[in-house]
């Protein structure tokens, strides 16, 4: 019974964690893309994105639609890959 008791504590504890990490991981990719979007208008130009050697290397790769522009989809999807780390600005 004590035993139960302990791994339902665990496994709850393990999944507040994990979503308060997701939580905090889309609000950085947010700013990022934020701080990308130079004019505002809700997307990353190719343009904008030059400022970053990642994200310009990436770029085929990244612009899913091929309407040279990132949605804030497209660009969370690049920032949430494993080898990708957030672009700099």
């Amino acid at each position: 019974m004590k035993t139960q008791y302990i791994i339902r504590l665990i496994v709850l504890i393990l999944t507040l964690g994990v979503g308060s990490f997701s939580v905090i991981a889309a609000d950085e990719a947010e700013k990022k893309f934020k701080d990308l979007d130079n004019d505002g208008n809700g997307f990353i130009s190719r343009s904008e994105a030059t400022t970053d050697p990642r994200l310009r290397q990436s770029w085929n790769n990244i612009d899913k639609n091929k309407d040279g522009k990132l949605t804030e989809k497209e660009f969370a999807a690049f920032t949430n890959m494993p080898d990708q780390p957030f672009p700099d600005k």
